[in-house]
């Protein structure tokens, strides 16, 4: 791996987790104006990941974003993916559940 794709997860932790520390879910409860903050930061936060990206590989900003767009939807396909298997592995026990309370609040019509 070339020394500058080494140092790409280290660029990349500081805007995160600024981020996070922000918009914290105590927070958010705590402060309810806090919540307005929630869009701007995450822009802020992006805007900060494209600067690594393209700081740490001396990417132009056009490859920078695609780095970045390219890793959100790697990270959005595999998201969406176990999902997929939970809900293919859970619904027959759902549906189960569901026709039991059914069964139970309805009787049945003779």
């Amino acid at each position: 791996m070339p020394p500058a794709c080494a140092d790409t997860p280290f660029a990349l932790r500081k805007p995160t987790s600024s981020g996070t520390n922000v918009l914290s879910a105590s927070t958010n409860s705590a402060i309810p104006l806090v919540n307005c903050l929630a869009l701007p930061l995450g822009l802020y936060g992006l805007v900060l990941n494209v600067i690594a990206i393209k700081a740490v590989n001396q990417f132009s900003y056009g490859k920078a974003i695609a780095t970045l767009a390219l890793i959100i939807l790697g990270v959005l396909m595999v998201s969406a993916f176990i999902a997929a298997i939970v809900f293919v592995t859970l619904a027959p026990a759902v549906g189960n559940v569901f026709s039991n309370i059914i069964e139970r609040t309805i009787p049945l019509m003779p």
